[in-house]
């Protein structure tokens, strides 16, 4: 078969230079005042030599950015043969990317709010290989029908036969079975439930210091001090508007989202800025999460999400939402129309940590706050030339009884929050403080398994674990807490039955 050749949309050039241009006109801008005054004509007159090198400073920086981008734009191929994709970037240094197609896990499409502008929009693949699960292996940009099409090329090449890619097509033309469809009300339960509670506290601090240097600005505008706005206003902006942001993201993200199962794919999009359209493959889903954040956990409700590669591998991501924050019995249908497999967890099944797991994690918190104010106390007296007799004693016995309290509180919410189930087929693990995750994994996924026991774990007969699977650094890692070591020493005989065990 003949390999195909072509290029990235130009499109890509603008978008890789629109982040430097803006952050160069921010810097501009926050010297307003002085680059107004070089510009002016009698200025220009009177130092020509000046002007000329201050526009090369403006000027310059972008142009060989550009040329830099074009240049590496021209240079790189992607090639599309029967067996493989091979990307080749003829710069300084040749580089070239083979991957078999057979390899590819998942295919992609992304689309941010420039690219629905250009017309254009990202293909993404991703491999099953551990080595580049940060990463996304290939991203390319094209226009969306030759996107569209390059992504049923390659579905074709990895479907078994033309009854699947029948399906396939049909479910590109949006008729899928076992379809959910968030109304607007699930999606502004869901931006509510994925509010942090920290983040809003920093955006409302944010917020009152943005006001303040606004009318501040101003004043000195209108006296006549400055033409522009200053450099610190401008970063006190730019971190309020990224709160802010925080939280209004949380309600327009999953915008319009819909996700179906057909045979043994989901088939999953949304997005209003950012539109988004993933397909993963079921055998490829390494476990599965079902998310409460501190405010979801106070109205009872529940976010589901899969592991797999391909998901939470670019910054800002997060893992394949399959349901938006619901209920419990909602929760239960969306497991049933879309993860069969794991119908049958049941999350009261969840077993508590033992009572001596509490008073490990108490005792190492108040040994690490004791030390803390040892710490604290010394640096006073090296630093300061205070002694202990000079300190206030009951402002020390009220901080370190705050402490102790608030020690004591972690403590127990933890003790509350995490957990471990087992059985034959599968490993439920919760872990969390305010918020809460469940991870349900099954064992023929895990790639290996760590136990850790210390001195006095060792004592109480208990211990903690970690379980790694082929997913990105989010979820490579997971932490089994404080369980019977004779759990452990299950999980790890059916990890090993499976032979993926390396312990």
């Amino acid at each position: 078969m003949k390999q195909k050749r072509f290029r990235n949309h130009f499109s890509i050039v603008l978008e890789r230079v629109g982040k430097w241009i803006l952050f160069f006109l921010m810097i501009i801008w926050s010297n307003a005042e002085k680059w107004w005054e070089a510009f002016q004509p009698e200025h220009i007159a009177e130092n020509k030599t000046t002007a000329f090198w201050m526009m090369l400073i403006v000027i310059l920086p972008f142009v060989l950015l550009m040329i830099y981008q074009i240049i590496v734009w021209s240079k790189t191929y992607i090639g599309v043969n029967e067996n493989a994709i091979v990307v080749e970037r003829n710069t300084i240094n040749k580089q070239t990317q083979t991957i078999g197609i057979n390899h590819i896990s998942n295919v992609n499409i992304e689309q941010n709010l420039f690219e629905r502008i250009m017309g254009t929009c990202k293909v993404k693949l991703d491999t099953n290989t551990l080595s580049t699960a940060n990463t996304t292996d290939v991203l390319i940009l094209l226009k969306k029908t030759m996107a569209e099409q390059f992504k049923a090329d390659i579905m074709e090449k990895l479907q078994q036969d033309e009854s699947d890619l029948s399906k396939e097509k049909d479910q590109e033309e949006g008729k899928r079975k076992n379809q959910y469809e968030a109304s607007r009300r699930d999606v502004i339960w869901n931006g509510i439930c994925e509010i942090s509670v920290v983040l809003l506290i920093i955006s409302m601090v944010m917020l009152g210091a943005g006001i303040i240097g606004g009318f501040n600005s101003i004043k000195e505008i209108k006296a006549g001090q400055s033409r522009g706005i200053s450099l610190n206003m401008i970063l006190a902006i730019g971190f309020m508007g990224s709160s802010i942001w925080g939280i209004v993201k949380g309600f327009i993200k999953y915008v319009q989202f819909k996700v179906s199962r057909e045979q043994d794919k989901i088939y999953l999009q949304y997005g209003l800025l950012k539109k988004v359209e993933y397909t993963v493959p079921v055998d490829k889903i390494s476990g599965v999460v079902i998310k409460q954040t501190f405010i979801a956990r106070l109205l009872g409700r529940y976010i589901l999400e899969v592991i797999n590669i391909g998901s939470s591998d670019e910054q800002g991501e997060t893992g394949n939402r399959l349901g938006l924050a619901c209920k419990k019995e909602k929760l239960d249908e969306l497991l049933i129309a879309l993860l069969p497999e794991y119908q049958e967890v049941n999350l009261s099944r969840l077993q508590k940590q033992p009572k001596s797991a509490m008073i490990l994690e108490g005792l190492k918190c108040i040994i690490s706050l004791l030390i803390f104010s040892m710490c604290i106390g010394i640096g006073a007296r090296f630093f300061f030339g205070y002694s202990l007799k000079q300190l206030h004693l009951w402002i020390g016995i009220v901080w370190s009884m705050i402490f102790i309290v608030l020690a004591l509180a972690w403590t127990f919410s933890g003790y509350e929050s995490q957990g471990l189930y087992i059985n034959d087929q599968y490993m439920m693990i919760a872990t969390g403080r305010l918020g809460r995750k469940i991870q349900i994994l099954k064992y023929e996924k895990v790639q290996y398994v760590r136990v850790n026991e210390n001195i006095l774990g060792h004592a109480y007969g208990i211990a903690k674990g970690r379980v790694h699977l082929l997913a990105s650094a989010m979820h490579q890692e997971k932490e089994i807490p404080y369980c019977p070591y004779t759990e452990l020493e299950w999980v790890l005989d059916k990890v090993i039955q499976t032979g993926k065990a390396d312990i």
